[in-house]
C-alpha cells in the first residue's frame, strides 16, 4: 500500500468500526491494525493508554520460541516491535 494513502485509510477505518461498533482487522500482509476501544468520561483521547496496553503484552511473549503464552494475545506487540515495521499512524473516532 502507498504510505501516502494511510492516513485517509486508516482515519476512515477507525470512523468505520466507530460508528458501527464493529471490531475488525485488516491483514491484507501489507498493512494492518491494531485496534483498541478506550473511554473517556472528558471526552480527550490520551493515545499512550493504547500503545501502553498493547506494548504490555510483552510480558506474555517468549523470545526463546518466538511464541505467546498459551491463552494470551500478544499480536498487538509483536506488530509494535516488529523489525520490519516502518510506518505507523494514529486516529479516533
Amino acid at each position: 500500500m502507498d504510505s501516502r494513502r494511510l492516513p485517509k485509510s486508516g482515519q476512515a477505518s477507525v470512523i468505520s468500526i466507530a460508528s458501527h461498533l464493529l471490531i475488525e482487522f485488516l491483514l491484507d500482509n501489507v498493512a494492518t491494525q491494531n485496534i483498541a476501544t478506550i473511554t473517556t468520561s472528558t471526552g480527550r483521547y490520551d493515545i499512550t493508554r493504547a500503545l501502553d496496553m498493547w506494548w504490555d503484552q510483552n510480558k506474555d511473549y517468549s523470545y526463546d520460541n518466538n511464541s505467546c503464552a498459551p491463552r494470551k494475545a500478544c499480536q498487538y506487540y509483536t506488530q509494535m516491535a516488529w523489525a520490519k515495521t516502518t510506518n505507523i499512524g494514529c486516529a479516533y473516532a
